[in-house]
């Protein structure tokens, strides 16, 4: 077989320039391994955050499930129950022994109701207890005055804007305004999630909340958020 190569006129007639066929080696340089490493280096950190961030969101509407169904089980309470609000209750089940049944929890025989079931807990919460619950139950729903210590549905006006349970520390019910400013937990990117009375769930930013004096009336359901 003759070799490759290029056909030019010339007086003789046809002439033939060869060109040699070089092999040309598959490997890589070590400086070429190391700019590889850089650049995938670069972009990794680039995508983290945004995995992070998006892994966080994930979480974050796990917890709005969360409190979604919280939510739904306590008015199936309100209707077993004259439509009358309970009260926080004594540690260390505190709220989550009336709405246990409810929720179809499994209650097991010498371990208590919060530690029976892990919806009672954040999934961006870091801490390990079974025994805590992350969510804070809205004592204001349940306690009027010392003269109405139980607080009816029928007489919250706002419904839809009245937090009925809310992301705090762990074991961290909202008991009064003055602790429950310091225990309220925006833990998702700086939002908090928080299920009203009439069954919706909102998110609420830190920036929305920016005094503890807010608190009160946030609790009580007398503004627009």
């Amino acid at each position: 077989m003759s070799a490759p190569g290029l056909r030019f006129p010339g007086k003789e007639g046809m002439f033939v320039v060869c060109v040699k066929n070089n092999s040309i080696s598959g490997g890589f340089t070590l400086l070429e391994l190391l700019v590889v490493v850089a650049i995938m280096s670069i972009l990794a950190g680039l995508l983290m955050p945004a995995v992070g961030k998006a892994r966080e969101q994930g979480r974050s509407i796990r917890c709005m499930n969360n409190l979604k169904n919280m939510g739904e089980a306590m008015h199936l309470y309100l209707n077993d129950n004259n439509e009358m609000f309970f009260q926080q209750g004594a540690y260390p089940d505190h709220y989550t022994k009336f709405l246990g049944p409810y929720l179809n929890v499994n209650k097991i025989d010498g371990v208590n109701w919060v530690a029976c079931s892990s919806i009672y807990r954040c999934p961006t919460y870091k801490g390990t207890d079974s025994d805590y619950f992350t969510y804070g139950y809205n004592s204001f729903c349940g306690y009027v005055s010392a003269a109405q210590p139980y607080r009816s549905l029928a007489g919250i006006d706002q419904p839809a804007r009245f937090p009925l349970f809310l992301e705090t520390d762990a074991n961290q019910n909202l008991t009064s305004v003055s602790t429950s400013y310091d225990t309220l937990s925006f833990r998702h990117l700086g939002n908090m999630n928080v299920v009203c009375v009439g069954g919706n769930v909102k998110v609420l930013p830190v920036s929305q909340m920016p005094l503890s004096s807010w608190t009160y009336k946030f609790l009580n359901g007398e503004v627009e958020w």
